[in-house]
């Protein structure tokens, strides 16, 4: 799961009995967020993430709730 709060990014491990942080990042460092690849077949989004540092990484979102998600944060 993927957690937007007011001061950080966090992506969620949960499981049956215990939920873990597996990656987080202050808010204040993520540049951008655009949509990289939709696959209308799959229902499925590539968003590029750009950090402050010039960095990057893809994360895949199934379904439409990453319309919501890149509402919430900064586009490049």
């Amino acid at each position: 799961m993927l957690v937007v709060g007011e001061q950080r990014v966090s992506l969620l491990y949960i499981g049956e009995r215990e939920t873990e942080i597996a990656w987080a990042v202050p808010r204040d460092q993520l540049a951008g967020v655009e949509l990289a690849v939709w696959d209308a077949h799959d229902e499925q989004a590539t968003l590029r993430w750009h950090f402050g540092d010039g960095s990057w990484c893809d994360v895949k979102a199934q379904g439409a709730g990453w319309k919501s998600l890149v509402d919430a944060l900064p586009v490049r």
